[in-house]
């Protein structure tokens, strides 16, 4: 089958499931539908069914409820109470044998070991650094290995800088629609949050480039 043929029957599928979530009256990202398949595979390399992941700022739910099916790992979904709301609400409307729980975590509100009171073989976060102040980052990176089993993996996704650069031009104007939203957000310095985790015993692994100018970053409990 052609390039072509592919992507437009890629496209018609991205369609078929907005419109019938949207007739569930639940929020959906497009951006959520378009890049679920590129992460899953990378996923798969790295993470076994049946364990542990702790996915903070689930968003829609979206990657929550496909991933955690597709991988047949437990996982336990964390985000504000308000967007919690939104992935109950689509597990009240679909049965997901594989999502543990729901529940509120606020980075910065209290120690990251202390909101969830245990540890996970996998940690894994979407689309969350560049909303977040590089205060809260700083956070997040010092306090994830607390929430880790030895060995356990981080999995980061989202568009980064490399070297200060920009990776593209939409990326440029996507950092600033976001400052011009609130100052505190943009897209962060790779080599900045890779020199974090190191710090917090946390070790970089690899990264994997993504369709439309994101990486999944791929860390290491030391």
């Amino acid at each position: 089958m052609h390039n072509n043929s592919v992507a437009k029957i890629y496209q018609l599928n991205i369609m078929r499931d907005s419109i019938c979530l949207m007739k569930k009256n639940l929020p959906f990202s497009i951006a959520c539908e378009r890049n679920k398949e590129p992460i899953l595979s990378v996923l798969k390399k790295y993470v076994l069914s049946n364990r542990k992941l702790l996915e903070i700022g689930h968003g829609t739910g979206q990657h929550a409820m496909y991933l955690s099916q597709e991988l047949q790992v437990r996982w336990f979904a964390s985000d504000l109470p308000n967007n919690n709301i939104i992935l109950k609400n689509r597990l009240a409307q679909t049965n997901n044998p594989y999502l543990e729980e729901v529940f509120s975590l606020t980075i910065g509100e209290k120690p990251l070991d202390e909101q969830t009171n245990q540890k996970y073989d996998y940690l894994f976060t979407a689309n969350t650094f560049h909303i977040m102040s590089e205060d809260l980052v700083r956070i997040f990176c010092e306090q994830a290995q607390s929430v880790l089993k030895k060995s356990a993996y981080l999995f980061i996704y989202g568009p980064f800088k490399f070297n200060g650069q920009f990776t593209s031009e939409s990326n440029t104007k996507f950092d600033q629609i976001l400052k011009s939203k609130n100052p505190l957000m943009g897209i962060r310095d790779f080599e900045y949050i890779k020199n974090l985790f190191a710090a917090n015993h946390l070790s970089f692994v690899g990264l994997e480039q993504l369709p439309a100018n994101n990486q999944l970053l791929i860390f290491q409990r030391n």
